[in-house]
């Protein structure tokens, strides 16, 4: 069974004010609002190169990674250096 959902929505004055004409233009709202949620929802969906270097950019602007930050030196695919950093890391941080 395909079940409707329906969707409640509140209005400020102005937007209101909007309905108002478009409904007297003879703007179906349903379908309005149906192609605006399609439309964002493929806006923000759809992996593009382009969507995704701007995605990156944002994300780093919001999370910026620090430039001092040190690098990885060893591999951690190699137990031994992996078990190694990692003891060292753990010194490091209690302060030992």
């Amino acid at each position: 069974m395909n079940r409707v959902k329906l969707l409640n929505i509140r209005l400020d004055p102005s937007d209101v004010a909007r309905v108002r004409a478009l409904r007297a233009r003879g703007v179906k709202l349903s379908h309005l609002v149906r192609e605006a949620i399609r439309a964002e929802h493929d806006r923000r969906t759809r992996l593009t190169p382009r969507n995704v270097e701007q995605t990156l950019a944002e994300l780093y602007l919001q999370h910026p990674v620090a430039e001092e930050r040190e690098r990885q030196r060893f591999d951690v695919h190699h137990r031994r250096r992996f078990r190694k950093a990692i003891e060292h890391h753990v010194r490091r941080r209690m302060g030992r």
